[in-house]
């Protein structure tokens, strides 16, 4: 009689998921714990990022509910709050590197994911907003930072207006930003499975090993040429809103041209790091990762300039063949 098949357990897949639900207590390296789940699935198959998904949402969630009891805050719109984000990232990070969609541009998979998560989550981030206890736990936290400062408490009323305003102005692209970001870490973090994890080519069940949808390298990546329509199309729609009184259509045209310039962004990075690797000032490429993100974080009037001139480079390349055809193109 043939033995039945076991149930082989994909431990570290679960360990990358305990591991993500850590990044995202630890408040200050929450902006990171998706990487783990896309490291997941790029060493070990779709299968294994899906197991580490699973995992941290477990986690995650045990872990904001232990939190939110702690500090006597369990109330409907603070547990919507706290679970929708992460859940909907973790979601939306696994869907746009489903296998089938791996013959669609990159950029695309990203910016519907983005969108994805943000209209997921906008429900409970409106009921949230309008909570009564939402706002008198952000004006407890401008009460303690004030205080921290030294400076007077003024009137939270208009400052939390503002808040919201900003949050409903960036959030989107923020969560598109950090999808965008975990893919292409998470990718490059590990070897590919593909390349040799298991001596026979398969996954711990003994299947084909599925491998999800590849986020590009920086030399292959390039954004779609309809989308420069697009961008142009969402600044035009900020500078109207500006005029015309529309605060909803303005919070969609800044999302809209703060996603597209991201993209836009990376793809200048990419076109500045190929011509300074045409002049032979290939050491020179290397460091231009490292000096561009210190000027990031540094912000300001640099990171700003940064930001832009990278933006427009990238934008230029719609028109304008920077990097040679023979460097491929996007996934």
């Amino acid at each position: 009689m043939p033995e039945a098949p076991r149930l082989r357990i994909d431990y570290r897949s679960l360990l990358l998921g305990g591991l993500s639900a850590l990044l995202y207590a630890s408040v200050v390296l929450s902006p990171a714990f998706l990487v783990p789940v896309q490291a997941a699935g790029a060493r070990r198959g779709h299968g294994a990022m899906v197991a580490a998904a699973l995992a941290a949402a477990a986690a995650v969630s045990g872990l904001q509910l232990a939190l939110l009891y702690r500090a006597g805050a369990m109330t409907p719109a603070m547990v919507l709050m706290g679970l929708s984000v992460p859940l909907a990232l973790l979601a939306a990070l696994t869907l746009m590197s489903l296998p089938a969609f791996a013959s669609v541009p990159f950029v695309y998979r990203a910016l519907a994911a983005g969108a994805a998560a943000a209209l997921a989550t906008l429900p409970a981030l409106a009921v949230a907003a309008a909570d009564p206890s939402v706002a008198a736990a952000f004006e407890e936290a401008a009460a303690m930072a004030a205080q921290a400062m030294g400076v007077e408490v003024v009137d939270t009323g208009p400052l939390w207006t503002i808040v919201r305003s900003t949050l409903a102005s960036a959030y989107g692209s923020a969560m598109f930003g950090l999808l965008l970001a975990s893919s292409f870490t998470g990718s490059r973090l590990v070897r590919p499975a593909a390349v040799g994890y298991e001596p026979s080519g398969a996954s711990p069940s003994g299947s084909p090993l599925v491998m999800p949808a590849p986020a590009p390298r920086l030399p292959a990546y390039r954004v779609p040429g309809p989308l420069v329509w697009a961008l142009l199309a969402s600044w035009a729609g900020i500078l109207l809103f500006r005029v015309v009184s529309g605060p909803v259509l303005g919070a969609v045209a800044w999302n809209v041209a703060i996603s597209l310039s991201i993209c836009y962004g990376i793809q200048g990075f990419a076109v500045a790091g190929h011509l300074i690797g045409k002049t032979g000032l290939a050491p020179a490429a290397r460091m231009l990762g490292p000096i561009t993100l210190a000027l990031l974080l540094v912000g300001g009037v640099a990171g700003l300039m940064a930001v832009g001139v990278l933006a427009l480079l990238g934008t230029l390349e719609t028109w304008i063949p920077f990097r040679a055809t023979t460097e491929g193109v996007s996934p």
